[in-house]
C-alpha cells in the first residue's frame, strides 16, 4: 500500500480501495498461518509426553529443502522486496523533490511555491529516514532466528531449541512484529497527528 502511495500516487488515490488492505491483510495471516502449521504439523511429534518439535522428517534432503525454502519464502524474498520498494520509493520522491526545486526555480519569486517546496523537502526527508530504519529493524530482528533455523536444518550440530541463543533470535522476531508502531510513531508526522487525534477525541 505504501509503496503504491508513493510511486504512483494517481492510481492510489483512483483505484486503491479498503477492500483490497483487508483482502492484503488476511492472505498475508492466511498464508504465514498455513505455511508454519504444516511445516510443524507434519513434522513433530511426541516421546514420553513431551512435544518434539520438526524432528519428524521423511529424509534429510527434504529437512535441507524445507530449511532453504524457508529461508527463502520468510528472509530472502521480503528483504529483496524491501529493498527493491524502499530503494523505488526513494528515487520516485527524489525525482519529484528535483522536478519541485526546477519548478521554484523557475518561480523563485512566489513564496507559496518556495514554502511548498520546503514542506515537500521535509517530508521526502522523514519518509526516507523511516523506510529506511524499518528496513534496519527487519535485516537486525530476523536475520538471526532465519539464519539459525536455515543452519539446523542444513544439519549443523546446534542444540536445536533448547540454546539460550535460539530463544534470543525468537525474541528478536517477535520484537520486529511491534517495532514498526513506535518508529513511525516518533518519525512520520502524519502518523503522529493521527495517533494523537485518535487518542485526544
Amino acid at each position: 500500500e505504501k509503496y503504491i502511495g508513493v510511486v504512483y500516487p494517481i492510481l492510489y488515490k483512483t483505484s486503491y480501495r479498503r477492500q483490497y488492505i483487508i483482502c492484503t491483510i488476511f492472505a498475508v495471516w492466511l498464508i504465514g498461518f498455513m505455511y508454519n502449521f504444516l511445516l510443524t504439523g507434519l513434522t513433530s511429534g511426541t516421546s514420553n509426553g513431551t512435544c518434539l518439535l520438526m524432528t519428524e522428517w521423511p529424509s534429510d534432503e527434504v529437512r535441507q529443502f524445507t530449511g532453504v525454502l524457508t529461508f527463502t519464502l520468510e528472509y530472502l524474498l521480503p528483504l529483496t522486496l524491501l529493498v527493491y520498494a524502499y530503494g523505488h520509493m526513494a528515487y520516485s520522491i527524489r525525482q519529484r523533490a528535483s522536478v519541485q526545486s526546477s519548478l521554484s526555480d523557475d518561480l523563485s519569486s512566489n513564496v507559496l511555491t518556495i514554502n511548498r517546496q520546503e514542506k515537500f523537502n521535509k517530508v521526502r526527508k522523514n519518509i526516507i529516514k523511516t523506510l529506511a530504519l524499518m528496513g534496519i529493524c527487519f535485516i537486525l530482528c530476523w536475520t538471526w532466528n532465519q539464519v539459525y533455523f536455515l543452519w539446523f536444518n542444513l544439519g549443523y550440530p546446534l542444540t536445536e531449541f533448547s540454546h539460550p541463543f535460539y530463544h534470543f533470535t525468537v525474541y528478536a522476531a517477535f520484537l520486529n512484529s511491534c517495532i514498526n508502531p513506535p518508529i513511525y510513531l516518533f518519525y512520520y508526522k502524519e502518523f503522529k497527528y493521527e495517533f494523537q487525534r485518535v487518542l485526544c477525541r
